[in-house]
């Protein structure tokens, strides 16, 4: 892991645009699906606006983290959401919509907002985290290796969905 000088901040409005184009580019990449533009920054915008300072509240619908580089120029992101169990009388934190540009990768900026989310899901909800889980798409071998190298394990849960 070189020893890049990056910081990790809440996102703001302004880094909006940035952020919707790492999903297109990352669905596109992952997934080989093309995301229709205006739908994403309208998501995005969202999230955004729905974000408040101070811990996670369930009414939030997530909050984006940035990466930033020395030149404070984003260079990744993340969006952290709950999601409240009744088996566990807790939350699970979700971290999804994960994004390095290409040229960041393998420089330990994955491995640095996953630690950053864990951290994170210890201090939200006054210690009523259970679980910090991902989504990670069953192609995404390289997404896959680099959350395991940060001790993350597969689950037995498989992921059903119909679309409506």
């Amino acid at each position: 892991m070189e020893n890049l000088k990056i910081s990790i901040r809440p996102a703001r409005i302004e880094d909006g645009e940035i952020i919707g184009k790492f999903q297109i580019a990352c669905a596109k990449e992952t997934e080989q699906k093309d995301l229709h533009l205006r739908t994403v920054e309208a998501g995005v915008l969202r999230i955004l606006s729905s974000m408040r300072s101070g811990p996670m509240g369930p009414l939030k619908l997530g909050e984006y983290l940035v990466v930033e580089n020395e030149k404070s120029e984003v260079i990744a992101c993340g969006l952290i959401q709950n999601q409240f169990s009744d088996w566990t009388c807790s939350y699970y934190v979700l971290i999804e919509s994960v994004y390095v540009r290409p040229e960041y990768r393998g420089k330990g900026v994955l491995q640095k907002i996953y630690r950053f989310a864990e951290e994170a899901a210890r201090t939200m909800a006054m210690g009523q985290v259970s679980e910090i889980r991902s989504t990670i798409a069953v192609d995404n071998k390289a997404m896959q290796s680099a959350v395991a190298k940060v001790g993350w394990k597969e689950t037995a849960y498989k992921v059903f969905a119909k679309q409506l």
